[in-house]
């Protein structure tokens, strides 16, 4: 046993149980620190709201990319696997509705043709592509597809635990002398 005066539970969200996230492969994103403040007694709040990203790269056995929204931003658009343009068929905005509601019109594509859901912004002039996004460029190059050519296999995926181990505004939980910061704690960031 060890005595301390108090201890800091910050080892990250929960959107690593998820089979798509954004999380990188060994992060601690289980949601330890919340099973730990449970298990205690702690006093947890909304940890059924869970973040997810419309468009993460998906590639088998790999860890999902984030592809930033500002490619919509930019223009791309959301295929399915016969080249048909659907985000219009959940939203009137498209590609550029809430960041929710792409995700789910993008799962809710990929589960009714039963295959993958593409982001394609090809339409766009190469150059421009690999000075704009110079990551994603080199990043997706590495995987075989070269942006100004190639439409990208995609997902939602989960990227950010809203909810946690209840704080107040300095990190106090309901147990005395026991802190939640970061992703473990739910501190009203999102509210």
């Amino acid at each position: 046993h060890y005595a301390s005066k108090g201890v800091v539970l910050a080892s990250g969200g929960l959107a690593g149980i998820y089979q798509h996230s954004t999380n990188p492969p060994g992060f601690n994103a289980l949601g330890s620190s919340v099973a730990m403040a449970c298990r205690a007694g702690v006093e947890t709040k909304d940890l059924e709201y869970v973040q997810f990203h419309p468009t993460a790269l998906n590639i088998p056995n790999e860890a999902r990319f984030l592809l930033t929204e500002a490619l919509r931003g930019e223009g791309a658009i959301l295929r399915n696997c016969y080249g048909e343009a659907f985000a219009k068929n959940f939203h009137p905005d498209g590609e550029l509705a809430p960041r929710d509601i792409v995700a789910r019109g993008v799962f809710e594509e990929a589960q009714r043709i039963g295959a993958d859901v593409r982001l394609d912004i090809t339409h766009r002039d190469a150059d421009w592509l690999y000075q704009r996004f110079p990551t994603i460029s080199d990043y997706v190059q590495t995987r075989g597809f070269d942006l100004a050519k190639d439409s990208l296999p995609i997902t939602p995926a989960a990227h950010y635990t809203c909810g946690g181990v209840s704080t107040d505004l300095n990190g106090c939980t309901s147990l005395p002398n026991l802190y939640a910061a970061g992703e473990a704690a739910r501190t009203g960031l999102h509210d």
